[in-house]
């Protein structure tokens, strides 16, 4: 889809601007550690959320899946991820407004307003 290219594109411009460390060092050459460091740098950088950051390891999939085929890297971007310990602290946390009162509650109580 076209949407899903612009969105990819956008994504890969945020996350990999040229002046972003990991962008200077050759695919071949990037070790587990320099990823482990990009990708931490990258949800404070960038205030990630669990989900957001769910997008930047989509990239990185992709990015290493296809190097990885072509024999750029030695790096099992599957395994690297299944071995990543990320702390919960490291993600932004969205602030979810609560109120106290029930859907149906406050449905009820909008549709009293509009009379």
């Amino acid at each position: 889809k076209e949407s899903s290219i612009t969105r990819y594109n956008n994504e890969f411009k945020r996350y990999f601007p040229e002046d972003e460390p990991i962008c200077k060092i050759q695919v071949d050459l990037i070790t587990e550690s320099d990823l482990e460091l990009f990708i931490k740098r990258a949800i404070i950088k960038h205030s990630l959320t669990r989900k957001t950051y769910a997008q930047l390891r989509t990239l990185l999939n992709g990015i290493f899946k296809y190097a990885k085929r072509e024999k750029y890297t030695k790096i099992s971007i599957g395994m690297f991820f299944n071995d990543l310990v990320l702390p919960e602290s490291i993600f932004t946390r969205k602030k979810v407004l609560q109120d106290s009162r029930s859907p149906k509650r406050l449905l009820k109580i909008r549709n009293k307003a509009r009379c």
